[in-house]
């Protein structure tokens, strides 16, 4: 059994992703078939209940029923580089890492992006890295099984960017519209077959969901996504999590030892494209 309390309102359903998400999902699923969960001390099974920061959730998993949701890249005093597994939402594993030790979260992937995450240990590495990532003095790079083979094999992709809070999707446009941003986008193709290809991308400008919204944009869309890929195309491939990896951060601007420092994850869905 595991004790939480949430640090905002939030469905039952969020709250569990966010405090369990070393749970696997079909434990997840009985869980709330069963009514294995209490708020309050009463048994539920409400995916959609409201919880806030003054309910206790106890929750009643069976015994190996979890899987790691991460692997340790790089640790030190100051810094952890963690590998995050697809499927595993990034609060979650800031969470899980919260309850081992004193983690500071720095920036987020999506919930099926895998990849390399950094969590700084102290007040100093944490304010390093912040102002680092905001001045664009990190180099991050991605790779990604796209759907076809956009007409250049090396370029640098220009948009701009506008959210829509209430569809937790974004618009990509040519051009400037109302509160849009300017994204940048660097990619090289370094293989290809006749249906997919391969990509490294360059993320010179950070904003939400810029590599799958940007790609699909120009009609290349990462295969697995099902927010802003080809259903038909993810379902001929049996893919429903969008096959894109942070692959590689190389830390400058710091002013610490960690400045030069490169980090890489082994994950590869190059394999995908033969």
């Amino acid at each position: 059994m595991r004790k939480f309390y949430t640090d905002e309102i939030m469905t039952l359903s969020l709250a569990l992703d966010h405090y369990c998400a070393d749970i696997l999902p079909s434990e997840v699923n009985r869980l709330f078939r069963d009514k294995d969960i209490k708020v309050n001390g009463k048994k539920t099974g409400e995916k959609k209940m409201t919880v806030t920061s003054l309910d206790e959730i106890c929750v009643y998993e069976r015994k190996d029923k979890t899987f790691p949701i991460y692997v340790t890249v790089y640790e030190d005093e100051n810094l952890l580089v963690a590998d995050k597994e697809q499927g595993v939402n990034s609060e979650g594993l800031y969470n899980y890492l919260k309850s081992k030790g004193d983690y500071r979260f720095l920036h987020r992937l999506d919930r099926n992006t895998c990849g390399l995450m950094l969590f700084a240990k102290n007040d100093k590495t944490e304010q390093a890295l912040l102002k680092a990532i905001k001045e664009r003095k990190t180099t991050k790079i991605y790779e990604a099984v796209l759907v076809g083979c956009p007409k250049a094999d090396n370029t640098v992709l220009r948009a701009h960017l506008t959210k829509n809070a209430y569809t937790s999707t974004v618009k990509i446009t040519k051009s400037p519209t109302g509160n849009s941003e300017e994204i940048i986008t660097g990619y090289e193709i370094i293989q290809k077959s006749s249906s997919l290809s391969y990509a490294k991308i360059n993320l010179i400008t950070g904003r939400t969901h810029q590599i799958r919204a940007h790609f699909a944009f120009i009609g290349n869309p990462v295969l697995g996504d099902n927010k802003y890929g080809n259903d038909e195309i993810n379902k001929q491939y049996g893919q429903k999590k969008q096959l894109l990896i942070s692959k590689q951060i190389t830390l400058q601007g710091t002013g610490t030892y960690l400045d030069g420092k490169t980090f890489t994850s082994d994950r590869s869905f190059i394999d995908f494209v033969n």
